[in-house]
């Protein structure tokens, strides 16, 4: 769903006055322009009404089409189709917080930022050596599913939905997230380990500190205008590491 199904300047004078106002300027809907020239910015043209500027988390958002997040599961809540999976020592959820569940987002609502934290403990020489040994992926996998992505969508006057994904403030490798007009899509990406933060050695006895490694989605990048909104139902991050307790055992000595 993107803002060129109204004009840019949508506004809540009621739907009968919106179908005017598309009737009377010879725009669909689907292909409607940004404001008219005779566009006056205190009032709504042919109404008289004074125009509101749309809050997206609003009734009459686009983030409205998006049903609100529910409980699906012990480990899942939220709108998508798709439960994250389980947790484990190599693989890393959230599921809530700031960020995630949004409602469809355009970029002034944005960017969208959560963290995945790791309690996974592993200093950078260990992560070298074990990588070297091939017994640790060179690439983490991160998912997340993504609402409403018009990767591929021709709009006249609007650019296809770009999406920008950064891990840690990297550009990952595939860079956009991609999708179709109001569905959710899982999408994947290939995160090189040295970017992942572990946590620290807490030391004998001691709790490891959770490291935060933060996602940012920067919404609609192609587009001067705003045109396209998306959300975030959850994110994981996994890779393949032998348990911690094979370290105790020397897996990482010469000797």
């Amino acid at each position: 769903m993107s803002r060129h199904h109204r004009p840019a300047w949508h506004f809540r004078a009621g739907a009968a006055a919106a179908a005017a106002l598309l009737l009377g300027s010879g725009l669909t809907a689907a292909h409607a322009e940004p404001g008219p020239a005779s566009y006056s910015p205190g009032v709504l043209p042919g109404t008289g009404a004074t125009p509101t500027a749309t809050v997206d988390s609003s009734p009459d958002s686009d983030g409205a089409m998006l049903p609100a997040p529910q409980r699906h599961a012990p480990n899942h809540f939220g709108s998508s189709p798709f439960p994250p999976r389980e947790a484990n020592d190599s693989l890393f959820v959230v599921d809530e917080g700031p960020g995630l569940d949004t409602g469809c987002t355009f970029r002034s609502g944005g960017p969208l930022v959560f963290d995945i934290e790791v309690d996974r403990v592993l200093g950078d020489d260990e992560r070298d050596t074990l990588v070297a040994n091939g017994l640790l992926s060179q690439y983490a996998s991160l998912r997340m599913p993504a609402y409403d992505v018009d990767f591929y969508a021709v709009v006249p006057g609007y650019a296809p939905e770009r999406d920008r994904v950064l891990f840690n403030g990297h550009v990952v490798p595939e860079e956009w997230l991609t999708g179709e007009n109001d569905v959710w899509k899982m999408n994947q990406f290939l995160v090189p380990v040295e970017w992942v933060n572990f946590a620290e050695d807490p030391g004998e006895g001691g709790t490891p500190e959770p490291a935060a490694n933060t996602i940012t989605i920067e919404i609609d990048t192609a587009n001067s205008e705003e045109a396209w909104c998306t959300s975030i139902d959850w994110a994981e991050l996994s890779f393949t590491m032998p348990r911690p307790t094979v370290f105790a055992h020397g897996i990482l000595s010469s000797g």
